[in-house]
């Protein structure tokens, strides 16, 4: 009679990605009820940098192409784009209370 073959062994917990984000602590109700409006000149912030980030994505695409990596420049920028997005982000969504600096760190 025919067995199945045995199914693959999963992969290593070490090689699966990771997300830690701390437990949320108090919020402060009043910036909870106007945080749309606080955010508004971070919206206007991260619109006109992914506008940028398109551009340097595909810029470096060109460039990954030609020189068969990724230019430091656009490496650069987009590691830098993608945490100051998801700080905005996380802010919106009630995940952290601390306003978003307009800085890339």
């Amino acid at each position: 009679m025919w067995q199945a073959p045995p199914a693959p062994a999963p992969y290593p917990s070490e090689w699966l990605p990771a997300l830690d984000i701390p437990a949320p602590g108090p919020q402060n109700r009043l910036t909870v009820l106007v945080r749309i409006l606080l955010l508004i000149p971070q919206f206007i912030v991260v619109w006109v940098l992914s506008v940028v980030a398109f551009l340097v994505a595909v810029v470096g695409w060109f460039g990954a192409l030609v020189l068969g990596r990724l230019p430091v420049f656009a490496s650069d920028y987009l590691s830098s784009y993608v945490p100051y997005e998801t700080r905005v982000n996380a802010y919106l969504l009630l995940t952290v209370d601390r306003y978003p600096p307009f800085a890339f760190r």
